[in-house]
Parts: C-alpha cells; sequence; structure tokens
C-alpha cells in the first residue's frame, strides 16, 4: 500500500520569500509523483524547481500572495495512489515603518540620533542616505541595528560633533524580498548657508524629470529656480518645490528644456548664493501632431 506525507507539515511564509516542500512516499520503490497547488497540476518554470528522482522536492521562489494554499503531493504505481497534503499560509511582510524621525534644527556640536523602526517578513535590511547619497561610518557617523522585544528592526543614526554639511535630507531604506519602503525628513544644522555641488544631468525626451538643489545651513530665506535669466516655473511642465529645493521638469521636451538651470538660495535678506546645472536631453521627441501628418505615415516614421 501507498502512503505518501508532505513535510513540513505547517509552512508560514511571507510574500516574496521561497517555501520548499518534500514528499515522502513509502510502500513502492517505483511511483510517478505531481504536485498540486489548489487542485491545479505544477508545472516546473522560472520560480518553481521540482528537484530529486522522483520530483519529490518542491523548491518556489518569489513567492506571490496568490501562491497560498492547498499544496498536494499525489503518487501513482499501477492501480495505486495515495496523497497528502499541506496548507501554506503566506503574510504580506512587505516592510512598514512603525516610527520614525522628524525635521528639526540643530546646532553645531550637538549630538543627534535618528532612528527608523520597521516590520517585515523576511526582517528588512536598512541603510541611510543623506542627500541620496550613502551615509559613510566613521568616528562621529555611528550606525546600529537590533530587534526589538516585538521582533521589530531598530536602525539608529548617531552623529557626534555634528557640523554644517551634516544637514540635509536624510532617508532610511528598508527593504526585504518582499519590497521597499523609506521615510525621509529634513535635519537642519545651524550656520552660513551654501549648496551642494552639483552634477550635470542626462534627461530622457517625453520622460520626467528631478533635479535637486541641496541646501546645507540654517537659515536660508528662499529657494528659487530659473533657467536663462528666466524665474521658474512659466509653464505647466514645470514645478518648483520651494520647502525642499526640488524642480519637477514633465514630458521633458529637448527643444525647450535643455540647457542650464540655476538654483539660487537667499541666504541672508540681501544676500544670496548659486550653483548651475547643465541638462542634455537625450531620445528623439517628436510633437503628437507630427505623429499623425501625412508625411510621417507616407514613410513608416
Amino acid at each position: 500500500k501507498l502512503k505518501v506525507v508532505v513535510s513540513p507539515r505547517k509552512v508560514k511564509g511571507s510574500v516574496g520569500s521561497q517555501v520548499s516542500l518534500s514528499c515522502s512516499v513509502t510502500g513502492s520503490e517505483e511511483y510517478h509523483l505531481s504536485w498540486y497547488r489548489n487542485g491545479e497540476l505544477i508545472y516546473p518554470s522560472n520560480s518553481v524547481r521540482m528537484t530529486g528522482q522522483n520530483r519529490e522536492n518542491l523548491v518556489m521562489a518569489g513567492m506571490a500572495k496568490s501562491d497560498g494554499g492547498a499544496y498536494q503531493c499525489f503518487a501513482r504505481h499501477a492501480k495505486m495512489s495515495a496523497q497528502d497534503f499541506v496548507q501554506v499560509i503566506l503574510e504580506d511582510g512587505t516592510p512598514k515603518i512603525l516610527a520614525s524621525f522628524s525635521e528639526k534644527v540643530y546646532n553645531i556640536n550637538e549630538f543627534v540620533s535618528l532612528s527608523c523602526t520597521v516590520k517585515g517578513t523576511p526582517e528588512p535590511r536598512v541603510s541611510w542616505t543623506l542627500d541620496d547619497e550613502p551615509v559613510i561610518r566613521d568616528s562621529r557617523h555611528r550606525i546600529s541595528h537590533y530587534s526589538n522585544t516585538e521582533g521589530h528592526a531598530v536602525s539608529h543614526l548617531n552623529i557626534s560633533q555634528t557640523q554644517v554639511p551634516d544637514g540635509g535630507v536624510y532617508r532610511c531604506i528598508c527593504n526585504n524580498s518582499a519590497g521597499t519602503v523609506s521615510y525621509q525628513a529634513r535635519i537642519n544644522v545651524r550656520g552660513p548657508a551654501s549648496i551642494r555641488s552639483m552634477k550635470n544631468l542626462t534627461a530622457i525626451a517625453g520622460r520626467d524629470m528631478y533635479i535637486h538643489c541641496r541646501v546645507i545651513g540654517y537659515p536660508y530665506y528662499s529657494i528659487k529656480w530659473y533657467k536663462d535669466s528666466n524665474l521658474l516655473p512659466y509653464n505647466h511642465r514645470q514645478r518648483a518645490f520651494e520647502n525642499n529645493g526640488t524642480l519637477k521638469l514633465f514630458d521633458v521636451q529637448k527643444d525647450v528644456d535643455e540647457g542650464e538651470y540655476t538654483c539660487n538660495v537667499l541666504v541672508q535678506p540681501q544676500l544670496s548664493t548659486h550653483q548651475s546645472v547643465y541638462v542634455t536631453v537625450k531620445g528623439m521627441n517628436l510633437h503628437p501632431t507630427c505623429l499623425h501628418s501625412q508625411f510621417m505615415t507616407q514613410y513608416g516614421i
């Protein structure tokens, strides 16, 4: 008599994780084995592997929410057959930030402690950036991670003897196999305001793009963007976020958007500083009316 046992008996996984099942068959040396999910035959694919002499091991990577349910192992030999099944329960393990830091003003040499608490399955990894650049650990910048009593990941970024260049937008990025989530807030350090150096950028025609003006020091009074001496925005495809110095260009077009952009920061009532960045636009960008013209149609463009 054939007997089938699927192990492990209890399977709790998370979206994005890997699940492995094993099927043990007794009662015959020879048999044909099949795997079913919720009554449907499972086939090998990029994310599904079946290993062993009789495909008795089922390994599934990158589980989706819909992959949960009853998994059945079915063995047949001659007129004998047997089956066993287990329930696979998948939780949404996407990281969720439970506690974070908020915008604050610090003095030079003051101690700064930022933290992010995050839950997720598997336990998320946390990394830190300042103005989109990774925070470099050194004697003044310490990063520590631990799990609290609820099993949530806690990450601390501690800055000692804080200096003006330590100011800016800090982001904690939390990721695991189920997804990524991030949180950001601005930390201001009192001192003379200036703009971090800016690199020239390349945009793709027809897409949106962001240009960031990274201000350090505090206080400052305003952040304004100019293109060819014209204050932005001057059309509906431009949006300037004055609170954080970001300029967004919608549906970039080479003939009008390529060129030099200048960020001007008023650092004192009568004193300003500025930096410029050159934006190159790549890719052919046809105006919508061109797409329907007879010439374009005739030559298959």
